[in-house]
């Protein structure tokens, strides 16, 4: 709620359980947020669901959030730690140069066209493609086995 779901909204993947609630009371106590937790909101579910959100300043169930975008996924409470370690061992097997790659180009793709860093986005190309753990990459997939990745 509020200033929990404002922290939420900077992580990268965001998994419920089906008892979670969101929302944002900020209508009810006059509040305004800021560019920053604005911009993370409209990024994720898109303005009209955002002026929802904060107008209304209902609370919604994590299927609903689901639905709209707010989290990646919903789960069963009972379900909660399986499903978040899975991804976080998924997450694990990957190689760090291109997982920060992704990332940062993702975050540089939502910034305008004056604002997008297209040289740090071709740096963080060319330093996948000239690490070790690209040679291990195409090893691994060329014999039939996990790459182990160091990030180097």
């Amino acid at each position: 709620m509020g200033g929990g779901l404002g922290i939420a909204l900077t992580a990268d993947i965001r998994i419920a359980s089906d008892d979670a609630q969101f929302g944002v009371p900020a209508a009810r106590l006059s509040i305004a947020y800021d560019r920053l937790n604005l911009n993370n909101l409209v990024a994720l579910v898109g303005p009209s669901k955002a002026k929802e959100i904060l107008i209304t300043a209902k609370r919604y169930s994590g299927t609903e959030a689901e639905r709209m975008g707010l989290v990646n996924a919903c789960v069963p409470v009972s379900k909660l730690e399986i499903a978040i370690s899975d991804i976080t061992d998924r997450i694990a097997e990957n190689a760090p140069l291109s997982m920060k790659a992704s990332k940062l180009t993702i975050n540089e793709l939502m910034k305008d066209d004056t604002a997008y860093n297209s040289a740090m986005v071709e740096e963080l190309t060319r330093d996948c493609f000239d690490s070790s753990d690209y040679q291990e990459g195409q090893e691994a997939f060329l014999n039939k086995r996990k790459p182990i990745f160091k990030g180097l």
